[in-house]
């Protein structure tokens, strides 16, 4: 059999391919007809009060991954008003109180797109009425050196009766919580785990987009050998449960008025 110098050269070109192959440049991932694709990108947004009614809107987590960027940024804000730009922070005011829901639809340069959403709630600015439905200490105490005050809400039955059992302990002596109108009315519970400490609350309302409680505490200035009988069993905490109408907002504040001491 004869071989000639053309079909040699052939073979051996063949022959070479595969070394040849893990040299040459990788390329660019691609459809069924070579337009380039990318990995889908990634929609999340932040939101941040500047007002009671207004808020802006920061898209800047969001990612297209590797050989493409986002271009466009579709806002639907939930009161009838869209907004499409190619920036990504937009502010919005709202003239009406109520609930809404933000959604958020990305595109990166290969048309893909991503979504998210999150919901808000637009509440009038000022003071909420509240009913003290239970006040008391809870011999479910902490470390005598904790002086610190936690807020929890509730907003259905089954949250608040989780709370009251991780308050009091499911304790015989205490019966069924007091009753709520869910949904309309929601709960707020003030704990301050602090074993010589009261508190009053003087206020509840609605600032800058937070439901805050305003309280002031009360602390028994115990002198040495003094054992009062109002000094509660240690360690324990102090309870009071606010009956309020149900507001849902993002945040939650606790401006501390003042810090009264009382005599043994």
């Amino acid at each position: 059999m004869r071989w000639s110098a053309t079909r040699g050269s052939l073979l051996l070109a063949l022959g070479m391919l595969p070394v040849l192959g893990g040299c040459l440049p990788a390329q660019e991932p691609t459809d069924s007809t070579g337009a380039l694709t990318y990995p889908r990108p990634k929609a999340a947004f932040d939101v941040r009060w500047l007002d009671t009614d207004t808020v802006e809107l920061n898209a800047s987590r969001s990612l297209s991954a590797r050989g493409g960027r986002i271009v466009q940024y579709r806002w639907s804000l939930g009161d009838g008003h869209r907004i499409y730009t190619p920036l990504h922070v937009v502010q919005h005011r709202y003239e009406l109180p109520g609930r809404f829901t933000i959604s958020l639809v990305v595109f990166n340069e290969a048309q893909q797109t991503a979504y998210a959403q999150q919901v808000i709630h637009v509440v009038p600015e000022g003071d909420i009425p509240f009913e003290t439905i239970h006040e008391g200490y809870s011999p479910y105490g902490v470390l005598p050196s904790t002086e610190q005050v936690e807020a929890v809400r509730a907003r259905n039955p089954a949250e608040f009766q989780r709370l009251w059992v991780e308050v009091f302990g499911g304790l015989q002596e205490r019966g069924r919580p007091p009753s709520v109108n869910f949904p309309n009315e929601m709960v707020v519970a003030l704990i301050a785990n602090d074993p010589s400490a009261r508190l009053e609350v003087h206020r509840l309302g609605v600032r800058e987009g937070r439901l805050e409680v305003e309280y002031t505490r009360v602390r028994l200035a115990l002198a040495p050998g003094c054992h009062p009988r109002a000094a509660p069993p240690h360690p324990s905490r102090f309870v009071v449960i606010l009956r309020v109408p149900r507001v849902d907002l993002p945040l939650f504040s606790l401006p501390h008025r003042r810090t009264e001491y009382v005599p043994c």
